[in-house]
């Protein structure tokens, strides 16, 4: 076979991918395999009826998440910076360009201003094919309403990580900070534009001929889908990768599905806490704004019934006393000292539930630079040391988890017959050689270990 027909092969070319990011940044385990499947699904985002949307995220700053950006910027299709774009600009250049949207600080997306609320309504239905957004354009008397289609790939990354609807439509990579023994290639600029234009010249040619089979095999899904196991929004955001790495051979795809399934679960229990940190916030919101001595659930009813998650939650109670019977219990969790019970019921100290609440959520949210439990001023106030509240309870970090880039061996030769070359360590982490497809039941420990760095593909 020749050279040049092998190196277009879907398994060459996502190991290819696999060693251009484990190469340059310090990685989660499944994380490079994750980004080349990314990455070649920015080329065909079409075939599918959904595109997912990735999450870079971290506890703290100068975790790499900006050189996973620029990295991203390097190979896919058709890519934009989005960060300083308005809300005007950014439903045009998707319409126009049908590009990769990289918005870097992201958690300005959790603000309430218009521009972040305006972003936020393009992304929270921009990852399903026909998501259009109505607007007025022209002057005078000749304005008129045109639908915008908002339909693309998008990465965000942030320092604490998104919520709500929008984290719903993301695979999360968690990122934290490269311990110092790691050594990694350089990624500045100029080497990474080098090492990228072999890589997008093959992309380029797999988009032309793996399209229509993509789309084949997209149409010719069960109802219930390739991998059952992967259910609802999950399978919506997996199942375009799933389907390059079904098109790379069974090995692939066994590894492909491995990964998504641990992100999956993974995002699962990010989600869980979130929505405990942010009933939490809007608990402590309104004894805030409440500024009573003591309390009882009762009496929180009206303002919890104006917030976003308490709202959505008591919305599905239509007695009052069930309603403060669902804030009652999530209080007493908390196991307040200061709860007496009267013959109207529960009442407990305002500042009392206050404290533990911003400890509960500081705790959710603590890393070794931010302490965990908020001070306390002289006059009793809470002192949280940062300009705003929100930004000490930051919603739950993403714990680490097994670091190195682990991925996995070589398991298997290419269709061709070419033989399998032996695994190298990039980053610490054994990954396949770029003529194999890597095999799951061989898969190595990620590690720390020095290593010479592999030759470029």
């Amino acid at each position: 076979m020749r050279p040049d027909s092998i190196t277009n092969q879907p398994a060459r070319l996502i190991a290819n991918l696999e060693h251009f990011f484990a190469e340059r940044a310090y990685l989660p385990q499944h994380a490079a395999l994750i980004l080349a499947l990314f990455v070649l699904n920015t080329w065909t985002f079409e075939a599918c009826d959904t595109t997912p949307y990735l999450s870079l995220e971290s506890p703290v700053p100068q975790c790499g998440k900006t050189t996973v950006l620029s990295l991203l910027e390097a190979v896919v299709c058709t890519p934009r910076q989005a960060t300083a774009t308005s809300e005007a600009a950014l439903f045009r250049v998707i319409e126009a360009f049908k590009p990769t949207l990289l918005i870097d600080e992201a958690e300005m997306l959790l603000g309430r201003g218009d521009r972040a609320e305006a972003i936020r309504a393009i992304a929270n239905i921009g990852y399903k094919r026909g998501a259009t957004v109505p607007r007025c354009i022209g002057e005078g008397t000749a304005i008129h309403v045109r639908d915008f289609h908002v339909f693309c790939p998008k990465v965000f990354a942030g320092i604490g990580g998104l919520r709500g609807a929008l984290l719903d439509r993301c695979i999360v990579i968690s990122m934290h900070k490269r311990p110092p023994e790691v050594r990694l290639k350089s990624a500045k600029y100029a080497p990474i534009r080098r090492a990228a234009i072999a890589l997008r010249e093959r992309l380029a040619t797999y988009q032309a001929q793996a399209r229509h089979s993509l789309a084949g095999l997209y149409a010719d899904m069960p109802d219930e889908g390739y991998w059952p196991q992967l259910l609802d929004r999950e399978g919506e955001i997996f199942e375009p990768l799933l389907l390059h790495a079904r098109g790379a051979g069974p090995e692939m795809e066994a590894r492909a599905l491995e990964a998504a399934l641990a992100l999956s679960h993974r995002k699962q229990e990010i989600q869980a806490d979130d929505q405990e940190f942010t009933l939490a916030l809007e608990l402590f919101d309104a004894l805030e704004q409440q500024q009573q001595v003591t309390f009882a659930p009762a009496d929180l009813v009206g303002l919890l019934s104006e917030s976003e998650f308490w709202g959505a939650r008591l919305s599905e109670k239509d007695d009052p006393k069930a309603k403060a019977a669902q804030i009652g219990m999530f209080i007493r969790r908390f196991r307040l000292r200061s709860r007496q019970r009267t013959r109207q019921g529960t009442r407990y100290e305002t500042k009392d539930a206050m404290e533990n609440l911003a400890a509960f959520a500081s705790d959710k949210s603590a890393t070794p630079a931010t302490p965990a439990t908020p001070a306390t001023d002289a006059d009793g106030s809470i002192a949280y040391g940062v300009t705003d509240r929100r930004e000490a309870l930051q919603p739950p970090q993403a714990r680490p988890g097994a670091f190195g880039n682990g991925v996995a061996d070589a398991g298997s030769p290419v269709a061709g017959g070419d033989p399998a070359p032996a695994t190298h360590q990039v980053n610490g982490g054994a990954v396949a050689g770029v003529a194999s497809v890597a095999g799951v039941a061989n898969r190595k420990p990620a590690g720390f270990l020095p290593h010479d760095l592999v030759r470029e593909l």
